[in-house]
């Protein structure tokens, strides 16, 4: 009970906190439809072009304007509008390359504030400049299945109310997530990142998913979160994960450079997700690791498997860790009684 109202409890604050923003004019010109007493503001999209109306709040021949003049690769900038999935659609058939397997492709894109109501699909869509979603709202599953962001990809302060897809996309450009909100699981399995990049600090409520990603560069990945898989994923560059709450499975992960991997702490993970959880991360299994480029620090080891762990004579911990201890065992002499009683430390697999 008590970590069911403990996550309501912080539900309810990190909405609000969203929310808040909505008392306050935007800084584009926008909409203003629906103001009153109640809603100073009103309607916080951007007007498009001369009509003093959002895409939205249009009418359906200014709307149609609007959307044939767009063209593959053009600059879309909908701030604070509210899409719905058949508004998204239409507005990505606007950009579909016909030269490019009807894949969307847009210029730079500014999605900042928007609330996407229901799915949201960029499936396959090109970025080729920059792409804005800071303070954005998904309602519903985020999806970006094999994007490509050619410059950088904005996810400042994001709200992912269902599940953040982006299986094998590419990250060509930096890859901001700073204060992202995952409220179900965020999927980067077989995403490429391609510069150095810095993943948080963010939450996640449930699992961070980088099987078989690919780290060109150096990365930070900083969250608070219950699960973080990276199975068979390959950190080309030395690599740093702080983590707070989270268990780790790093089976067969490929590491070419130090790979550091510790439990992680910063006043904003720590204020916007407070469970009734552990706030020492723990790994799960080292198995197919190379140990020799590994450095674990306060990680709780007591349910790690290391069976097929490679160079593990050469793994290093630092700080506070922790591996499971035997129960008391008598220490015998010769011919006499027990003479004390002793504990020892022991890897996952001695108790099995």
């Amino acid at each position: 009970m008590s970590s069911i109202s403990s996550k309501a409890r912080q539900t309810q604050r990190t909405l609000a906190e969203i929310d808040a923003m909505n008392t306050t004019p935007p800084d584009w010109e926008h909409c203003g439809t629906g103001a009153g007493d109640a809603d100073p503001v009103g309607c916080r999209g951007i007007v498009i072009r001369s009509t003093g109306r959002c895409l939205v709040h249009c009418d359906d021949t200014e709307r149609q304007s609007y959307l044939d003049e767009l063209s593959p690769g053009a600059d879309i900038d909908l701030r604070g509008t509210t899409l719905g999935e058949n508004m998204l659609d239409a507005l990505l058939d606007a950009v579909r390359d016909t030269e490019a397997e009807l894949a969307p492709r847009i210029g730079d894109a500014e999605f900042s504030e928007v609330v996407f109501t229901g799915d949201a699909r960029f499936d396959r869509t090109k970025f080729t400049g920059d792409a804005r979603f800071d303070r954005t709202k998904f309602t519903g599953d985020a999806r970006f299945d094999k994007a490509t962001f050619s410059d950088t990809a904005w996810f400042y302060e994001t709200w992912f109310t269902g599940i953040a897809w982006f299986p094998q996309a590419n990250f060509r450009g930096d890859a901001e997530f700073s204060r992202a909100w995952f409220n179900v699981d965020a999927r980067f399995n077989k995403a490429t990142f391609g510069p150095a990049v810095t993943l948080g600090p963010m939450t996640c409520e449930r699992t961070l998913n980088f099987e078989s990603a690919v780290f060109e560069n150096s990365v930070l990945i900083f969250a608070a979160v219950r699960y973080v898989s990276c199975s068979k994923a390959r950190f080309q560059e030395p690599s740093t994960l702080r983590l707070l709450h989270a268990q780790v499975d790093l089976t067969d992960a490929v590491l070419l450079h130090p790979v550091t991997v510790a439990t992680g702490s910063d006043p904003y993970v720590r204020r916007v997700f407070e469970r009734d959880l552990p706030t020492k991360m723990s790994i799960r299994s080292l198995r197919g690791v190379d140990a020799a480029m590994l450095l674990i620090s306060d990680v709780d080891l007591r349910n790690c498997v290391f069976t097929g762990t490679h160079h593990l004579d050469q793994l290093r911990l630092e700080g506070e860790w922790q591996f499971a201890t035997t129960s008391e065992v008598a220490r015998w002499r010769s011919g006499m009684i027990p003479r004390r009683r002793s504990r020892r430390q022991v890897i996952y697999e001695e108790r099995l």
